[in-house]
Parts: C-alpha cells; structure tokens; sequence
C-alpha cells in the first residue's frame, strides 16, 4: 500500500490539539528491556510516573517497545503494552510507539555497540552515565541475519495490526535513528520492510521515521524515511537556528512535521528559545526524558556526576525535586496552553 495521502495527513494533524509530550523510560528501567520484561515491569510506577507528565501538562508519550521482549514473552508484552496505552489514556495521554532503535551505546569503548541480551539487565554503572547500558531493537545480529530480520515481520502486525484503529495511538515510530552507529546499508532492509509490514495492517494512524544524518541527497536511509513516512518527523538537539533551518527544509514537503526528540542543555536546545518556535508553527514536538533514574541520561557527561554538573535532559529527580524551576514553569505554560 502506498502512503497516506498529503490530505489525509493534514486533516488528521487539525483533528488534534497541538500535542507536547516526552520519550518515557520509567525510572526503574536501565534500558528498555528492563522497561518491558515481565520480570521487572511494573505498571504501578508508570502510572505515577504517567501522572506526573500529565500534572505538568503534556498530553502525549513516545515509547520504545523492544523486539527482544516480544520475542521471549509475546502474550505478555502485548498485555503489558495494552496496560501501558490504558495507563496513558486515563491521564489523557497520547502514545507513540517505537518499533526498531538502531541506537545503541556501550560502557566499553573497545567492544562497541551491544546487542540486547535476553534476562536480568546489567547492573547500574555507578562511574559513568548510563546511557550504556541502552541496546538496539532487534539488534545487529538480527539485522544481519536474513531469517530472523524476516521473522521480525510477525512482531510488526502483531502491534500495528493489533492496535490499528486504536485511538489511545496518535502515530507508530516504526524506526528510531536509523542508522545510527554508521550501520547505514545494513538497516536499509528491516527499514524498508517495515513500512511494508505495517502498511499491510492499514492502520488507521499514520506512519513515519525521522530520518539520522538529516541529508536526503547523500543519504539512502533518509531518503527512504522523508519518501515512505506520512508524517514527517525528526530528531534535533541544536540550537533555536539550528532547528529553524530543519523546520524550513521539511515544509517544503507539505506534510505535518513532528519533532520526536528534542531539548539538550548541554547544546542549547532549550525551552526558552526552541519552544516559542515550535509553538508558532504548530510543530507537535516531545522532549528527551521528564524524570532521572536508572538511565542516567540528565548527565552529560561519561564521567562519574559529582552533583555539580549541569543536566543534560530531564526535569525532575527520582525524588521529585525539580531541576530547573524556571524551565519548569515554562514547559508547563506551553503544555496547558493549547493552542490549534
């Protein structure tokens, strides 16, 4: 099936408000297996975490569902998944689900990028940010192997086809970063599957990929993405003119635009500058992190955080203190602001 037509696309984006939201990793959760495995799922907390967002004023979450999960424990995610979305919808909360993440991290410099591993996650690196401990969906070794990339096809019309006329969905992520770790050629294939295997289920949402290296003529991959998506939607940690120049290029397409992933304070993508924009031009956008935990990703930096460092992402702490009051405030006048 072909994409959705510019039309429909645009009739669904003045069907919503303007929508403001955050990637959501509970704060129990190193990485996103440990988010979703039975072992440690634990709806509880993401309820109270669910309504801290909500308390704030932003009125939708992306979440990353991994491949490995589904896998081992099929029934079980996908009733974990429906308790997620059940969740979200009680605090009028939106979700957008991320099928496959090329984004990979590892605390060793030496071995690379890790695969997932299927158990007990690693512990806590208690030296460096934690971002380490964050692995892939469905992995490299599935992307490279050409029997379990096609078996991934299953774990696509079982959650696309499954939720396809569900309005607690707003959009599917099919593809977090493509790419990323340079592994360009390689995800070429799942991700052109994947629009395929979801486009089969005809979902009533639309679809999209924010493409990696952000340029259409030197890259396959973002090409494929901006060509394939109904929705057009990107990643952008740079500054108020840097995210400007994105938005201006992406218009041009005609299509709703989207930020998936935004806010970096370590790079001034911040709410004082990049917000106002966004709102004028009615880009729906949702922001890296709410609440510090496990993950460590507030941190910028690879060494141990002394307490003194400047946050990178996040506005809370696990106990609820509050980073940034001022930033706080501001996020909130935008979220409850509803404008569109």
């Amino acid at each position: 099936m072909a994409r959705k037509s510019m039309e429909d696309t645009q009739a669904w984006h003045r069907a919503h408000p303007w929508q403001m939201g955050y990637n959501f990793v509970p704060t129990y959760a190193v990485n996103d297996v440990e988010f979703w495995m039975n072992d440690t799922f634990d709806i509880d907390t993401i309820r109270k975490e669910l309504r801290v967002g909500a308390g704030i004023g932003f009125t939708s979450v992306r979440v990353f569902l991994p491949y490995i999960v589904w896998q081992h424990e099929g029934e079980v995610f996908e009733r974990h998944f429906d308790e997620f979305l059940q969740a979200a919808a009680d605090v009028a909360m939106s979700v957008v689900p991320v099928l496959f993440d090329d984004c990979a991290f590892d605390v060793s410099a030496v071995t690379g990028p890790a695969d997932p591993v299927w158990g007990r996650q690693p512990d806590v690196c208690t030296d460096r940010r934690n971002l380490g401990r964050w692995v892939p969906s469905p992995g490299f070794a599935v992307q490279d192997d050409p029997d379990a990339l096609e078996a991934c096809g299953a774990y696509v019309k079982a959650l696309v086809g499954g939720h396809r006329d569900d309005d607690r969905i707003l959009l599917w992520d099919l593809y977090n970063e493509p790419g990323n770790t340079g592994r360009f050629n390689q995800c070429l294939p799942l991700l052109m599957r994947a629009f395929a295997w979801a486009r089969e289920c005809d979902p009533s949402q639309p679809l999209t990929v924010g493409p990696w290296l952000d340029i259409p003529e030197l890259d396959e991959v973002a090409r494929v993405c901006l060509e394939q998506s109904d929705v057009i939607s990107f990643h952008s940690y740079l500054t108020v003119d840097g995210i400007r120049a994105q938005l201006d290029r992406y218009a041009q397409d005609g299509r709703p635009v989207i930020v998936t992933e935004w806010f970096n304070r370590i790079s001034s993508s911040l709410p004082e500058t990049v917000l106002p924009l966004l709102y004028e031009r009615n880009v729906w956008c949702w922001q890296w992190g709410l609440i510090g935990g496990r993950g460590h990703d507030n941190y910028s930096s690879l060494d141990k955080p002394d307490g003194t460092m400047l946050w990178q992402h996040d506005l809370l702490d696990s106990e609820g203190h509050i980073y940034d009051e001022a930033q706080l405030r501001l996020i909130r006048s935008y979220a409850v602001s509803g404008k569109h």
